[in-house]
């Protein structure tokens, strides 16, 4: 809610959004553990994956660090599919992992 508040330019701006990416990851991975155990309920719902997937790429690219280039390629005449939309980030977050384990070379 505070990072509503300021603008990003605020001395703090940096500290709260880092906060925020911290619980967005542990929010994250709570579910993958739950999920894994089998013990999730499937929260499946009409999505867009091209919202998924652009809205995914923002945290993903913080995530996975500056040395792993991520592209996507996404087709407007996609439609609406019902999908558990936190399955469909672990998938690509699986995928960006394991990508940057195959490449050795920095910048790819």
């Amino acid at each position: 809610m505070l990072l509503e508040e300021i603008e990003p330019d605020h001395p703090n701006y940096s500290m709260l959004s880092a906060i925020n990416e911290a619980g967005e990851k542990a929010k994250n991975l709570t579910g993958q553990l739950l999920a894994f155990g089998r013990k999730q309920v499937l929260d499946t719902r009409i999505v867009n994956l091209n919202t998924v997937i652009s809205e995914f790429q923002h945290m993903l690219k913080r995530l996975i660090g500056e040395d792993i280039k991520v592209e996507t390629s996404l087709s407007p005449e996609i439609g609406n599919l019902k999908a558990d939309v936190a399955q469909i980030e672990q998938v690509l977050l699986n995928l960006a992992v394991n990508a940057g384990m195959q490449c050795p070379m920095e910048g790819y």
